[in-house]
């Protein structure tokens, strides 16, 4: 008999995880426009941009359930500044 409490922990971890690579893939796809449409300097604000994506991401997993999706988002809105900035 499997303990309810546990499926409700594994069934919620699943959902922040879902949510936190949802934000990080469009996160990703926003940042190959960069590379593909950017300069010089483009390509350099990607691979930082890149970096923070990656730095979200962890932040976003070790977080708790409430304020997971907050860092991935909040790289979505900075990237995107970004991008109307430098492309």
């Amino acid at each position: 008999m499997i303990d309810f409490s546990v499926h409700q922990y594994t069934y919620k971890t699943f959902i922040k995880m879902i949510k936190i690579l949802l934000i990080t893939i469009f996160n990703i796809i926003i940042c190959l426009l960069f590379f593909t449409f950017g300069g010089k300097n483009a390509i350099i604000v990607g691979f930082i941009l890149l970096f923070f994506i990656i730095i979200s991401c962890i932040l976003g997993i070790n977080s708790n359930y409430n304020f997971s999706w907050k860092p991935p988002f909040i790289t979505t809105i900075v990237i995107s500044l970004c991008l109307i900035l430098v492309i």
